[in-house]
Formats: C-alpha cells, structure tokens, sequence
C-alpha cells in the first residue's frame, strides 16, 4: 500500500535547482519515502551529539561533530589528559557520545606523558 504524497513534496523532489543538498530528498528514494522522511522530527532522530577531538598546533581540539558553527563548544586543550576532561564534561553537561576511536588515541597518549 502506497502513501499518498501531496503535489509540492513531488514537485520539490523532481526539481533540479541550485539549491544545497541537504534541502533535496536523499538519492535512491522513492516518492512515497519523501513524505516519511519530511515529516520525522529531526530533533528525535539525531538526539546525541558526538564528541571528537584532532590533534592541531600542539594541542588537542575537541568538539562536536555534524553541529552548526554557532552550536559547537570546541575547546583547545594543552594535554590529552585535559582532553579527556573536557570529553567527559561534555558528555556530562550535553548529553553526548565519546567517539571510541578518538577516545582510545588520547588513552594512549596519557599513558606516554606518564
């Protein structure tokens, strides 16, 4: 059974515009998953935040990943150690995910300034 999609949503979907490519619909979907994924609360499905951190002119930049400019509470650190800190106190005050990898890289740097 397929969903009815009003006028506009197919119109939208067909256009070619110079528009950026988050406003089109993803490619591969049909017309029906248009109005499915229009209609989800974006707030609901990228609830968590991921924190990540790069090295970048001898210190550590943590911050979260896919975050408007404006959203993001990088932060410089000077040791990993501090790195970790700033991670857990944003995963603490955020409600957000340590990225596993980055995580592991900065343990591993602890354990050589010890």
């Amino acid at each position: 059974m397929s969903k009815t999609v009003a006028n506009s949503e197919v119109k939208v979907a067909n256009k070619k515009s110079s528009r950026k490519a988050k406003d089109e619909p993803q490619v591969g979907l049909k017309v029906e998953e248009v109005a499915v994924v229009k209609s989800e609360n974006p707030e609901v499905v990228f609830s968590k935040k991921l924190i990540c951190v790069k090295p970048s002119f001898g210190r550590w930049y943590v911050y979260f990943r896919g975050v408007k400019p404006e959203d993001n509470v990088g932060c410089g650190c000077k040791t990993a150690k501090s790195a970790i800190r700033y991670m857990m106190y944003l995963k603490k005050n955020h409600d957000a995910e340590i990225y596993n990898k980055d995580y592991q890289i900065l343990k591993a740097e602890v354990a050589k300034e010890a």
